[in-house]
């Protein structure tokens, strides 16, 4: 990814080096769309973990999951076709 030249090693660890509003936009100009998508995935991925509603609500998710709440793939399978059949 074309950002990846404003990440300098310091010392045997990786440190970013602070940018502009406009370098980061200069930066992202630059990037292919696949670089494009992965950045602002992750720049979602960030707005999600920093949401503390939304940490909560995967920890219940995951503790459901953890106590045998699942769909199996037939389930999903069946699940999408409903969906699929009513539009959705």
């Amino acid at each position: 990814m074309g950002a990846r030249s404003q990440v300098a090693p310091a010392g045997g660890s990786r440190r970013i080096i602070p940018m502009s509003t406009n370098a980061i936009s200069e930066t992202l100009d630059r990037l292919s769309p696949e670089e494009r998508f992965f950045a602002a995935a992750y720049l979602h991925h960030l707005s999600e973990a920093a949401d503390e509603g939304w940490r909560q609500e995967i920890e219940r998710t995951q503790s459901e999951m953890d106590a045998g709440r699942k769909f199996s793939l037939d389930q999903v399978r069946a699940m999408h076709e409903a969906l699929n059949a009513q539009g959705a």
